[in-house]
């Protein structure tokens, strides 16, 4: 199986794991956590949340590469990325009915990281998720015993979201053949004996012949009108293309952020990548905003409160954030996004609300970027050791701080645009 196929298939097991209620199993650490938070803000709020997704042959998939060939760097970014139709529903459990309920068609969009072989590296256990080191877990992991090969812990997926499609393009012509034959097929028949009521039969002609006449203007009339619907609903779609247009018009400027972003960052970080700056976003904010205690959280370094997220139960990433500034002092990085979220709440009632996201991330500015980063799996930069820094600010053998900014980026604020 090639790297693309390879690619393709995760992103594949990860949507078909989901449809079925469980927890994607080839994803890395940081993404569960992100998952398992989310899971226990719907059990809190009582919600009941299912998911379906349509696979078909002729969807368009594939896998595009994000890190350089010639990066020193041991881990390697691509994206993958299939077409499906998503189907959410979220319900109450106390009412145990539907409260909200949608289809769309949509494109997945998954960031996965693979090893290149090249040396060691700090992971965490696929089993109780203690630090270790790749070459440590071969042989077995120190606190559980279980064994892994690095193959068996690498291709893993980062993050992923989903952006809108018009329309579902399966048997989309098909569909169009079927429904307007059945229009045509019902209006063919009512309009020749609309003619035959309205017109009636007369004496200087045969009976065949009128009759003939009256499915002749049957015929005529059943086009017109079906052409007519086949207008009015490729207006419809229209409408719907310019809606659907009109709902991303705040994100014109998406693509001259990245630009501009990713030339900033060049200059103090040679092996930056938007679209793993993008995953690294999207994975942590989605973690914050999920989280009841924030104040534990060593990639999070902003208010605690954030009680406009606090009946948040659905997180979506648009697929898109603006760069509202970027500055640099005193050797740290501090950059400003505003992030174009697809967000569901529940509080008296389950509503979904398109909405925009201020978010301040920070990172030291001589730090380089590493694609197989993880909190669940730092360095302590006093002794060397390997601990899990999502809910430890402090190295547990020798005690020092361990500051997350050094190691990648935080989050130091959340709010709304």
């Amino acid at each position: 199986m090639g790297s693309e196929d390879k690619n393709v298939f995760l992103a594949d097991r990860y949507l078909m794991q989901t449809g079925q209620g469980k927890e994607p199993d080839m994803i890395t650490q940081d993404l569960r956590f992100g998952l398992e938070a989310r899971k226990k803000r719907l059990a809190r709020k009582g919600v009941c949340l299912h998911e379906e997704y349509v696979f078909t042959d002729d969807a368009v998939r594939g896998s595009v590469s994000m890190t350089p060939e010639d990066s020193p760097q041991p881990f390697h970014a691509s994206r993958a990325f299939r077409e499906t139709k998503r189907i959410r529903e979220y319900a109450m459990n106390s009412q145990g009915k539907k409260k909200l309920r949608w289809e769309s068609p949509v494109t997945f969009h998954a960031v996965v990281v693979d090893h290149r072989g090249r040396e060691d590296f700090a992971v965490s256990c696929p089993a109780c998720g203690s630090p270790s080191l790749a070459s440590g877990l071969e042989k077995g992991c120190a606190f559980c015993g279980m064994r892994f090969s690095v193959s068996g812990l690498y291709p893993r997926i980062s993050s992923c979201y989903f952006s809108e499609d018009v329309i579902w393009r399966h048997g989309f012509d098909e569909r169009q053949r079927k429904r307007y034959g059945i229009i045509a097929g019902i209006l063919f028949p009512a309009m020749s004996l609309l003619s035959i009521v309205m017109r009636g039969f007369g004496p200087d002609y045969p009976i065949w012949l009128q009759l003939l006449g009256h499915m002749f203007l049957g015929a005529f009339a059943a086009a017109v009108l079906t052409f007519s619907v086949f207008m009015i609903g490729t207006y419809f779609m229209i409408g719907k293309l310019f809606a659907l247009a009109g709902s991303a018009l705040p994100m014109l400027g998406v693509y001259s952020s990245r630009r501009r972003l990713e030339e900033g960052m060049r200059r103090y970080d040679p092996d930056f990548s938007v679209e793993l700056f993008e995953g690294k976003l999207v994975s942590l904010l989605g973690a914050v905003l999920y989280s009841d205690d924030r104040g534990n959280l060593n990639f999070y370094q902003g208010e605690r409160g954030l009680p406009g997220f606090d009946d948040l139960i659905g997180f979506d990433y648009r697929g898109g954030f603006k760069l509202k500034e970027m500055t640099v002092r005193e050797g740290r990085i501090r950059v400003l996004v505003s992030v174009f979220a697809d967000n569901v709440y529940a509080g008296e009632k389950i509503r979904r609300k398109k909405e925009r996201i201020l978010v301040r991330m920070e990172r030291e500015a001589g730090v380089r970027t590493d694609a197989g980063f993880s909190f669940h799996a730092v360095r302590c930069l006093s002794c060397g050791a390997s601990f899990n820094a999502v809910h430890e600010r402090n190295c547990p053998y020798c005690g020092s701080a361990y500051d997350a900014v050094r190691g990648d980026w935080v989050i130091t604020m959340i709010g709304k645009e």
